[in-house]
């Protein structure tokens, strides 16, 4: 188990300072730490933090995003943060909508919200910074997100004047003209490093306009502006989505 927890990071991983001694188990051992419990038994080392979906944060805050089915285009957005008592709700839980196809593998053609553990590492919105710490880019008329396939600037931001750009706009969205939910947003580093082109693009994390998404998550307005406040670099945010 020490090795184990060696490999997570020690007390600056996702299980933080032990809490307890090992104790024995059915068929092994076990430990409690802060952020949750590494059991030994004789099919290996596991790791339960007890957060939704199994998920295992690098850092100490995590957005978990619970659909109860993968058909559902609702679900539940809850907003973790890892201290002395181990992980705790900080924002939410509130009522999230994904996308019109449920969760699950993601691409261009689909409306899906992609499963699985992304890094949340920049922001942005047509109206100011609400008092986040990672990067936020107030968006104007030349802002887009590239979502032409043929493009190499597929699933990245672009600065182009509308009519002049070197991809296809009609396989781009504008950041100003979505509209107001596009206010505030948080990019959900989906398909970004490396990129695949088709495996779709332009995820987000944005207020919500009371309908279902083309793939991205959203809450309303004042959910999304406490999650942005929460957000720290140095805490390694990652939005978890599946389906619970």
């Amino acid at each position: 188990m020490g090795d184990r927890w060696a490999a997570t990071g020690w007390q600056n991983g996702p299980l933080g300072l032990p809490t307890s001694d090992a104790f024995p188990v059915t068929g092994g051992s076990a430990q409690d730490f802060q952020g949750g419990r590494l059991t030994s038994t004789g099919g290996g080392t596991a790791i339960n933090t007890g957060l939704p979906l199994g998920v295992v944060p690098p850092g100490t805050q995590v957005a978990t995003v619970v659909a109860p089915s993968a058909g559902s285009t609702t679900a539940t957005l809850t907003a973790w943060q890892r201290g002395d008592r181990g992980w705790t709700p900080v924002v939410g839980p509130v009522t999230a909508r994904v996308g019109a196809g449920g969760v699950g593998a993601a691409s261009e053609s689909s409306t899906r919200t992609s499963a699985g553990t992304f890094t949340l590492t920049e922001a942005f919105g047509r109206a100011g910074d609400p008092g986040t710490a990672p990067p936020y880019r107030v968006v104007d008329r030349d802002d887009w997100w590239v979502s032409d396939v043929n493009s190499g600037r597929y699933n990245t931001h672009a600065r182009c004047a509308p009519g002049t750009c070197d991809f296809d706009e009609r396989a781009g969205e504008n950041l100003l003209a979505a509209g107001r939910v596009y206010d505030n947003a948080v990019v959900i580093d989906y398909n970004r490093r490396p990129v695949t082109r088709g495996a779709g693009s332009a995820f987000f994390l944005h207020i919500v306009k009371g309908a279902a998404t083309a793939g991205c998550v959203a809450i309303d307005q004042a959910g999304l502006q406490a999650v942005l406040r929460w957000l720290r670099p140095g805490a390694s945010p990652v939005i978890s989505i599946g389906v619970g």
